[in-house]
């Protein structure tokens, strides 16, 4: 591989760079001194991490599991529908707003600083795409900095699903660095993965530097909705929420060496309302190509767990799926035509209104297709259609199942 090439900006003085020791001079990633992340350690002692009911919460802020082929998919079939670039400067943007909302957060709720970069750069890890840690930055100015990722699981997945790739990958995690470290020292950065697992790298390396002005996302250009408003109203939502502070107890829940682990599945943990963001932004670049890449998405989260709903009765599948953080679902009638499910605390079309506001039809389409592929892969060919939604104003949301 080529040398690591990034630059010391012009007016940093050498005495004013802090390095770490995460690599060595020759741009090798040294044995860790740890292999959980400190930030995760903080999140689990604080009582930030909560799962229960269907949902997951991390710092009181709903989040959804997607399994990591299925996350690689919805990137991969929107490159394929909406366009490569706009994908990648999509993925950017979205990581950015994720992850500046959720730096807003921790400084009100625990007065973080400048001092805590490294930490919060580590924090990064809990999202489930590798593990990070900071390699060097301008102590006094923060004009750049470098941060070193190891143990790359997308990257990896991505790499193993698809090929060695010519260009890099996590557009996501770069910017919710990018995102995560403009609050602590309020500047604009931006953020370029300059090594990449996915191409045939060893380490995803991300190189961050300071500008003059914020970054300009041309695809909001194609859209009706307003960057500023989703900027405010996201912010709002997360700003709002309460931490559960609950122990942490569950074993079949692993994070902080870089993967996110639910019952054996690696994931990626993604801010709810980033997903009805991303949803929104896909229906109005891609009417007509929504529901192809939503299927798909669906596909792939089943495949994740094909063998443990197999030839198992509907309440079983039911109470496996909870792990996605969709809320908690339950049997309001079955017959032998139909059958009638109902889902009371899904955080998705909650979210939905506070961001879009009340909506005339049900907005879970996803879980449409979602529920429909769980039948298939018993064997059994159903459609599927929301029938009530939160998102309307209801209290729950209903799900009619028709069988075929």
């Amino acid at each position: 591989m080529g040398k690591i090439t990034w630059e010391i900006p012009e007016g940093v003085k050498k005495e004013d760079i802090l390095t770490l020791d995460v690599v060595d001079s020759r741009g090798n990633v040294k044995k860790k001194t740890q292999k959980i992340s400190e930030f995760f350690n903080h999140l689990v002692s604080y009582g930030g991490f909560c799962i229960e009911e269907g949902t997951i919460k991390i710092w009181g802020d709903y989040s959804i599991f997607v399994p990591i082929n299925a996350f690689i998919t919805l990137f991969d079939k929107m490159k394929e529908e909406i366009g490569e670039k706009e994908t990648e400067e999509i993925f950017y943007w979205l990581g950015r707003m994720n992850g500046k909302n959720a730096t807003e957060m921790l400084i009100k709720r625990f007065g973080a600083n400048k001092k805590d970069i490294p930490l919060f750069v580590n924090g990064a890890t809990q999202d489930g795409m590798g593990y990070l840690q900071i390699h060097e930055y301008d102590k006094k100015n923060f004009k750049y900095g470098v941060v070193v990722g190891t143990n790359s699981i997308l990257a990896e997945s991505h790499k193993k699903h698809n090929g060695v790739q010519k260009k890099q990958i996590d557009y996501y995690l770069a910017g919710i660095l990018a995102g995560g470290v403009e609050p602590l020292i309020n500047k604009d950065y931006e953020v370029e993965e300059i090594e990449c697992v996915a191409k045939g790298d060893k380490k995803c390396t991300y190189y961050v530097r300071e500008i003059k002005t914020p970054n300009k996302f041309s695809f909001f250009k194609k859209l009706k909705i307003k960057e500023e408003e989703i900027l405010k109203k996201t912010r709002k939502i997360m700003l709002k929420r309460k931490s559960s502070f609950k122990l942490f107890g569950r074993k079949n829940i692993t994070f902080g060496d870089g993967s996110f682990t639910i019952d054996g599945i690696k994931g990626i943990d993604l801010m709810n309302y980033g997903k009805v963001v991303l949803d929104k932004i896909i229906k109005e670049l891609a009417p007509t190509k929504k529901e192809f890449i939503e299927k798909e998405f669906a596909k792939e989260y089943v495949n994740s767990i094909k063998n443990r709903i197999s030839k198992k009765n509907l309440q079983e599948i039911l109470k496996a799926i909870e792990i996605f953080g969709y809320g908690k679902f339950k049997i309001l009638f079955s017959g032998s035509k139909r059958i009638l499910i109902s889902n009371k605390n899904n955080p998705y079309p909650r979210d939905y209104i506070e961001i879009f506001g009340k909506q005339k039809e049900g907005v879970d389409k996803f879980l449409c297709y979602f529920l429909e592929e769980i039948f298939r892969a018993n064997n059994k060919q159903v459609k599927v259609k929301e029938t009530k939604c939160a998102s309307c104003g209801g209290g729950e949301c209903v799900f009619e199942i028709q069988f075929i």
